[in-house]
């Protein structure tokens, strides 16, 4: 595994992404969950000691032509600002990162590991797990913007 250019055949194919590095950074090691019009997966970074898990949010999107790719684009920076406010609140997942790579999109969030006799409450230890954050859309503005861009692929 390593370095791959990301592209809509990848988008489509969440099992593609097993193994690996994002933004020269990022590995990706298991799936935790496909919804809406994401792929989330479970990842540890590579330049930080200890290589750390994270989980990574891959946006799954149809923007075939350059207008339609502006708008995901700037959708996707607009929603990376607005995590990044929301992460400074304890009960929410920091983010860490977001990117674009080969015109795919990215959002990389501190994991919290969900206790598993804890199926009724989403919250560990006063913030939200990642267990129920995989459910949780990424990109909800966008979506009601521009329903054309988006995918609703599953599995």
């Amino acid at each position: 595994y390593g370095n791959i250019a990301i592209n809509t055949a990848t988008a489509l194919s969440p099992w593609l992404m097993l193994g690996q590095v994002l933004d020269n950074r990022y590995r990706v090691h298991q799936r935790l969950g496909t919804g809406g019009f994401s792929h989330t997966y479970l990842a540890s970074d590579t330049r930080r000691p200890g290589q750390p898990p994270c989980v990574v949010k891959h946006l799954v999107h149809r923007a075939s032509d350059p207008e339609h790719l502006t708008l995901v684009r700037r959708l996707f920076r607009q929603e990376g600002e607005i995590l990044e406010r929301l992460g400074e609140h304890d009960h929410i997942p920091r983010l860490l990162a977001y990117f674009e790579q080969g015109e795919e999109f990215f959002l990389v969030q501190e994991y919290i590991e969900a206790q598993p006799n804890r199926t009724v409450n989403p919250r560990v230890d006063g913030r939200l797990s990642v267990r129920y954050l995989v459910r949780l859309p990424v990109v909800t503005t966008a979506r009601a913007a521009q329903p054309a861009a988006f995918s609703d692929a599953a599995d």
